[in-house]
């Protein structure tokens, strides 16, 4: 394990992914070299048809493709790392592909409204580019507008296309669609001060009360 604390230390210190994110890789990357372990296989020996066969082993466990799909993330940058630091020949999880995660219906509104809604483009003034993205945002990845509401700068990960939401008793693990990604960042570059946001260490500040 002294290899992944290594890894989990790098990501922190040298990538400034956030600690949710860090949390995640840690949590995901013990389930898959205890599997590996339990094989006799040894990190720098994995080849491509191993984490074929993990993956298979999550779906017979009916993990939800969100999970997969972030477990995927976290082990391809885990691999790469090894690669690109000599602990490994070769990096087996570059061909591996993420499983596309599919909007969930919007069943409250019409199929006309919904449309009328995505097909908004006036995004001429800083309020309209944060309509956009809450609506985006609550579209694309099903949370309540009490979470959104809630929501943090930290809270979103845009290195694995990823949102945190719920307590830390009960966090939630979301993955981001493209368009999604694509309205959220335009935000925070546009009127949300990034800068100022990660500089804030003593309190948060919620993302959508600009």
């Amino acid at each position: 394990m002294k290899v992944l604390e290594e890894y989990l230390n790098y990501i922190e210190k040298n990538k400034k992914l956030s600690k949710n994110t860090v949390a995640s890789y840690n949590r995901d990357l013990k389930k898959y070299v205890e599997y590996l372990n339990e094989r006799n296989i040894n990190l720098s020996d994995v080849v491509e048809n191993d984490i074929i066969s993990y993956l298979i082993e999550l779906e017979k466990e009916n993990i939800s493709v969100s999970s997969i799909s972030r477990m995927i993330s976290s082990i391809k940058s885990y691999h790469d790392y090894l690669f690109f630091n000599g602990l490994a020949k070769n990096d087996p999880a570059k061909n591996i592909k993420k499983p596309k995660v599919k909007r969930e219906e919007v069943e409250i509104l019409t199929e006309e409204e919904v449309d009328k809604l995505l097909k908004f483009e006036d995004l001429s003034t800083p309020k309209k580019i944060r309509d956009k993205a809450i609506f985006e945002v609550l579209y694309g990845t099903g949370i309540k507008v009490s979470e959104l509401i809630d929501m943090n700068l930290e809270d979103i990960d845009l290195d694995i296309d990823y949102i945190y939401c719920g307590s830390s008793k009960n966090q939630r693990v979301i993955p981001l669609c493209e368009a999604t990604k694509f309205y959220l960042l335009k935000y925070i570059k546009a009127v949300a001060n990034a800068t100022a946001f990660f500089n804030k260490k003593k309190e948060q500040t919620n993302l959508f009360n600009s």
